[in-house]
């Protein structure tokens, strides 16, 4: 199988779709952590 330029660039795509899916997996999870965070805190005040 011959790879041409066209496909080099599709593989490009796909790891920067997945940096991308991983970053935004990440956001969650610290957001998610940020609201366990504040509901810990105003239930301790």
């Amino acid at each position: 199988m011959v790879l041409t330029l066209h496909h080099l660039q599709l593989l490009e795509e796909d790891v920067a779709l997945k940096r991308f899916k991983s970053y935004k997996n990440s956001v969650k999870r610290v957001s998610k952590i940020g609201n366990v965070l504040t509901l810990v805190v105003f239930a301790g005040i």
